[in-house]
């Protein structure tokens, strides 16, 4: 009940007193304490110096402490358990047990319990989610069936563990693959925030090789054709979970001979295939062949051929292609390899050089054609006699061949589709262009020479004179551009000739050279002004009429006068005859002297107010021409300049303005010269300009007046004067009611004291300055001066008084005398007031609930600028009041039939209780037998009274569970049904549970049951059992996921997909296919009817509405047999097969086009993008309507699977009659 306080003392100086005890030495030990109650403490020196209060409270009630659990997080994987790690220091009392708690509770208080043990091994229980973070503690308290009582007051709960359980990620390693190549992709599946790998399960595992063994589509590559199984490994939050796959890499097929075996006319040939690796059967284009050698159909000697070969696994070859030809006899021999060339129009003859070969059925001709080497080029002729023009489509100044060509006889010429067909290299032969030159275009030139132009149709060619008076110069006769000089001017005729071989073409152009006109007798002459000039000369030589370009003139025979040009005005003037000839330019400048003159002004400085005008006297002593005028200038040099013009009058005077100083020399001149507009042209040459008069303007004055805005009664203001100008300087000013005077000497300022009664404005309104000329100003300019009036705060008399706990709000503003209205309120106190006591707004102070002490508070008066604020305190004293503790509530039962009243915090002083308003006894502890309510009323030596209730209670009712909550089983066969009391009412905690009869427990959830019937009971702390409540837990549905065995079809069929459930479709909430390959609207889900592609598994999972789920899987296997069948002997005079067409499987989805050929690879019949098994798409035997002969042709057929596949098949037809 009691405790005592010591702590050792140090710094200061010793000896050291605590609570008016002298210690010996440096440490504290203190009498005892009421067990709650505060203490405070002042440590004082023997310097009287002293410590920081030293104050708290201590509890001795309870002992119990549950110690430490360590604060790293623990973490498990889906079916695992953790073990809390708890670190000691607990403090357990004589009845005191400990245990471990899982619950949801961050710190040290207990959330929703989910399992209790005294192992602290915890594994996911019933209602704790995945992801989430929980908290195991250890709890000590009173033993209650061995846990502790959680209503213990003494139950200490240390600040859990957190835990956290991670569901184990789902691992998918894809669908089983197989290939024919050494690379294959994997297609496993890796969730968000999850690593994987891949490792070898089975197989020659130094021939396997993995890309990237933590990617879900690496790429896996072999050495080797094996069967493999690999593992992919998922892990999510250090958890693992993992699938397998099959992958198969397949032999391929190698051709390790080809062979060809012409007939006996080496006419055709057949090619023999040895196949090895690979899986047998194999197939070649199509066809299954018995064993490794193949042998193919007759194909045309030069003709090429194609084999698709593949195995029985569909590993196939690259296509096979190449061409072979048969040895022939038949030579076309030797032709002259000697160029032949003929003009255009004229005919070649060739004739071979008689060394070529033939056989029985050969024949030869000569063909004309563009070919060099022995293959024919472009045909454009053919004869036996070797005489050959140019034909249409040949081109001129082109080489071309003929060559001698031996074949079969095709009629009476050799047949080109003749496979020993032979073609001499040809004898070049071309035929030449006649040119075709143009001489130019007939031309008139001035002078004795000229650039002929003419136009070269691509030759040599040379230039010769046809007709003229005299002789002709050519400076390179051969160029179509040569310059040609004559010795005579007159008519000319030029002939130009072109060369082809001995092919040639000309053509004539006419010049006439003209002679050159030239100038004489130039002469430059004034006007009577001077102001301008005029240009003469003749013109000698040419042919007239004359025309002058670049000055304005006109001609009088062959002398040309210019119109007036302008004073040392530059000019330029050409002349052309009436033949266009140009004479040359004349070009030059004359000047004039010049007249003008502007007078003379008087140059004695003058002086002016800036105000004021400037005045310039001038003596009227000009002399202008006839189109001169005169005009003053204002600017800024002395002498005959200008300088910088600020402004012009027609009179001399100017007024100060924009852009112009006081204080500077400025000069207004005389100007004359040439009027443009009234205005003088500045540019004239003649401009005439007087030395300047001199003037200047000064300052007009200004004055200023400054001083105090505002001052309170009976305080003295300051003006300030203060000007610029020409001093002294006479300012006029006014108080409002008269007008006064002050000269300012210089520029220091003047003050002046003024004492205003009220507020007044000081408005000064003109100036003057001292010397010549006088300048003034009239001004604008005022100081108001607000006087303002003082404040009082008030007094107040004494302090007030009042017991702590008394809620009472005081006015503070009406505990004042005389105070003005609008201040504002503070706290001073040296403890300020706890919030909401004190209203700075309002100015009130509520002592409700406030202990002891002295509170002071400040009134504040704000005053007019400048006078000063005034202030009043006001003090309030709360002394403490008593403690009155009547003790706890109690219970009275059968086993505590009385209780004793008050409790330890009550403090000294007289003591009264109440019972039902009835004074029943005045001692500080009373004991009672019945039930109500205690008042204890306690009064001290301050006269504050304080009182406390305390309520005695008799209570036997017992627990009742008012809400209960059950879990059928989830999935069938599971035993994990749950029953929970959600919610009860009880009087006595803590309560217990029980099921049929069972031990109670704390935890207030049954878990892992099983289906059945169960009968609830509570029991409180006094051992009051409720009445029974019975539960029921129900078992789940139980349904199956059957698919049935594996499919193998071919491609092309389709296949139905259903999954077996054992129970009606509506009783399932959902149903899962991996792959969904049937989107078809209106699908059933527990099926998916769809065509494969590919090999591959296909998955299902079924799930009920509680989200239990079953799965199965089914691997279909797709053949590919490639099912397209070409007959390969007709009838077309047949009832039955009377055409041939394409017979094919499902498989096929088009086939894209069906060619067939003769013997020599001439294109007889096509079809393209059709269907098979359609007899519309037929071949009848017939080529552009004619029925052929019986014989063997060749096809091939591009066919698409529907797997997007093509596969190129070759093959023979026999046509029979």
């Amino acid at each position: 009940q009691n405790y005592t306080v010591s702590f050792v003392i140090s710094g200061g100086v010793a000896p050291y007193s605590v609570a008016g005890q002298q210690l010996s030495d440096s440490l504290f030990v203190s009498s005892p304490i009421l067990a709650g109650q505060p203490y405070s403490f002042f440590i004082t020196d023997s310097k009287n110096c002293i410590s920081e209060e030293i104050a708290g409270s201590y509890d001795c009630n309870c002992s119990t402490f549950s110690g430490f659990m360590d604060n790293i997080q623990l973490a498990a994987c889906e079916g695992e358990t953790i073990s809390a790690i708890f670190l000691g220091s607990e403090v357990l009392d004589g009845n005191d047990v400990g245990a471990f708690y899982l619950h949801d509770g961050a710190g040290s208080s207990l959330g929703t319990i989910y399992d209790q043990n005294t192992s602290g091994v915890f594994g996911l229980s019933t209602g704790m989610l995945y992801e989430t973070v929980y908290y195991v503690s250890f709890v000590t308290g009173n033993d209650l069936n061995g846990f502790p009582d959680l209503s213990d007051p003494c139950l200490s709960v240390s600040t859990g563990q957190p835990i956290i359980f991670h569901q184990n990620p789902v691992a998918y390693a894809g669908i089983d693959l197989e290939t024919c190549a050494d690379t294959l992709v994997m297609g496993a599946n890796l969730p968000v925030n999850s690593l994987g790998h891949w490792s070898v399960l089975t197989g020659n595992q130094p021939d396997i090789t993995i890309e990237n063994s933590t990617d879900p589509q690496s790429a896996v590559t072999t050495l080797s054709p094996g069967v493999y199984t690999l593992e992919w490994t998922v892990t999510t939050n250090g958890c693992s979970n993992s699938d397998t796959t099959t992958i198969s890499f397949y032999d391929s097929p190698a051709v390790s001979d080809i062979q060809f075996v012409c007939d006996a006319a080496n006419e055709f040939y057949t090619v023999q295939l040895t196949l090895s690796g690979g899986n047998l059967p194999y197939s070649v284009n199509g066809s299954v062949i018995p064993d490794s050698i193949y042998h193919s159909i007759a194909i045309v000697s030069g003709q090429s051929y194609s084999f698709l070969v593949s195995d029985t696994q569909g590993c196939s070859l690259p296509l096979i292609l190449g061409s072979h030809l048969c040895n022939c006899s038949t030579d076309a021999g030797t032709m002259s390899p000697n160029l032949i060339s003929k003009c255009v129009g004229q005919n070649i003859v060739v004739t071979s050089n008689n060394d070529y070969t033939l056989d029985a059925n050969d024949v030869f001709s000569y063909i004309l054609h563009d070919g060099s080497g022995n293959v024919l080029g472009q045909v454009f002729d053919q004869n036996f006699n070797g005489v050959f023009s140019l034909k249409a489509g040949m081109n001129p100044d082109q080489t071309y061949y003929v060559s001698l060509v031996v074949g079969n006889a095709n009629g009476t010429i050799p047949d080109q589709s003749d496979p020993c067909f032979s073609v001499s290299v040809g004898q070049p032969v071309v035929w030449l262009q006649y040119p075709d030159p143009n001489a130019g275009i007939d031309a008139s030139v001035c002078g004795d020479s000229t650039v002929l132009n003419a136009d070269s149709s691509g030759y040599n060619g040379i230039w010769t004179k046809v007709l003229g008076p005299g002789t002709a110069t050519f400076s390179n006769p051969t160029d179509p551009e040569s310059q040609v000089s004559v010795s005579t001017f007159g008519l000319y005729i030029f002939q130009w000739t072109e060369t082809n071989g001995a092919c040639k073409g000309s053509d004539q152009v006419i010049v006439r050279f003209n002679q050159v006109p030239t100038l004489d007798n130039l002469s430059e002459d004034c006007n009577g002004t001077n102001t301008g000039y005029t240009v003469s000369f003749t013109v000698e030589n040419g042919s007239s009429p004359y025309t002058a370009n670049g000055f304005p003139g006109s001609f009088q025979g062959n002398l040309f006068t210019s119109s007036i040009i302008n004073n040392n005005e530059a000019y330029s003037i050409e002349v052309t005859d009436g033949n266009g000839c140009l004479a040359g330019a004349v070009s030059g400048n004359h000047f004039c002297p010049c007249s003008t003159y502007a007078g003379t002004l008087d140059t004695s400085l003058q002086i002016f107010c800036a105000d004021d005008p400037a005045l310039a006297i001038w003596n009227n002593n000009a002399v202008l021409d006839t189109d001169d005028t005169i005009q003053f200038v204002l600017h800024d040099i002395s002498g005959p300049g200008l300088g910088t013009i600020l402004a012009t009058n027609n009179q001399p005077i100017f007024s100060f303005g924009p852009g112009l100083q006081t204080g500077i020399t400025y000069y207004i001149s005389v100007v004359a010269g040439s009027n443009i507009a009234g205005a003088i042209d500045l540019t004239d040459d003649c401009l005439s300009v007087s030395p300047g008069a001199p003037v200047q303007w000064k300052d007009i004055p200004m004055a200023f007046i400054t001083g105090d805005t505002s001052i309170c009664s009976g305080d003295t203001a300051l003006l300030t004067f203060s000007g610029t100008g020409s001093f002294p300087l006479e300012l006029f000013y006014s108080d409002g009611n008269s007008q006064l005077t002050l000269s300012i000497l210089d520029s220091q300022a003047v003050s002046l004291g003024i004492l205003p009664q009220s507020s007044t404005t000081y408005s000064l309104f003109a100036v003057e300055d001292g010397s010549l000329p006088v300048c003034s100003a009239a001004l604008n300019q005022s100081v108001s001066i607000m006087v303002g009036q003082g404040v009082t705060a008030g007094e107040f008399t004494d302090t007030i008084k009042l017991c702590s706990g008394v809620d009472t709000t005081y006015n503070l503003f009406s505990l004042l005398t005389g105070a003005d209205a609008n201040g504002n309120w503070i706290e001073i106190s040296d403890m300020v007031s706890p919030p909401g006591a004190f209203d700075t707004s309002l100015g009130t102070f509520t002592t409700g609930n406030l202990n002891q002490g002295l509170f002071s508070f400040k009134y504040l008066v704000a005053a007019q600028t400048p006078c000063f604020n005034d202030s009043s305190i006001i003090t309030i004293e709360i002394a403490e009041s008593p403690v009155a503790d009547a003790g706890p509530d109690q219970v009275i039962d059968c086993d505590n039939p009385s209780a004793t009243l008050g409790g330890p915090s009550t403090s000294s002083g007289q003591y009264i209780w109440f019972h039902n308003g009835q004074i029943i006894d005045s001692v500080q502890q009373v004991s009672v037998q019945e039930g109500g309510a205690y008042t204890l009323q306690v009064t001290n030596d301050s006269g504050c009274s304080q009182s406390d209730e305390a309520v005695i209670q008799a209570d036997n009712q017992a627990p009742n569970a008012e809400l209960i909550s059950a879990e059928d089983i989830s999935c069938f066969g599971e035993i994990d049904g749950v029953i929970a009391v959600d919610s009860f009412t009880s009087v006595h905690f803590p309560v217990l549970y029980a099921l049929n009869n069972e031990p109670f427990q704390q935890n207030p959830i049954f878990t892992n049951l099983e289906p059945g019937t169960y009968v609830l009971h509570l029991m409180d702390a006094n051992g009051c059992v409720s009445s029974d409540d019975t539960i029921q837990i129900n078992q789940a549905l139980n349904f199956t996921s059957e698919l049935g065995p594996d499919i193998q079809v071919s491609l092309g069929d389709s296949v139905l997909l259903h999954v077996e459930t054992g129970v009606p479709i509506n009783s399932l909430d959902t149903i899962l296919w991996q792959p969904l390959y049937d989107q078809s609207p209106g699908r059933i889900i527990s099926e998916q009817h769809f065509l494969p592609l590919e090999s591959g598994v296909v998955s299902v999972q079924v799930i009920d509405s509680n989200g239990c789920f079953k799965t199965d899987q089914i691997m279909i296997s797709v053949l590919k047999p490639k099912r397209v069948y070409i007959p390969n002997v007709f009838n077309p005079g047949s009832d039955l097969n009377s055409s041939i067409y394409i017979f094919a499987g499902k498989d096929v989805a088009m086939i894209e086009y069906w060619s067939i050929y003769d013997r020599w690879g001439s294109k007889l019949f096509e079809l393209n993008d059709f269907l098979p098994n359609d007899p519309a798409y037929s071949w009848d035997g017939t080529y552009r309507g004619s029925l052929l002969n019986p014989g063997v042709f060749v096809y091939e057929a591009l066919v698409r699977f529907v797997n997007g596949e093509t596969t190129l098949y070759k093959g023979d037809i026999t046509l029979i009659r």
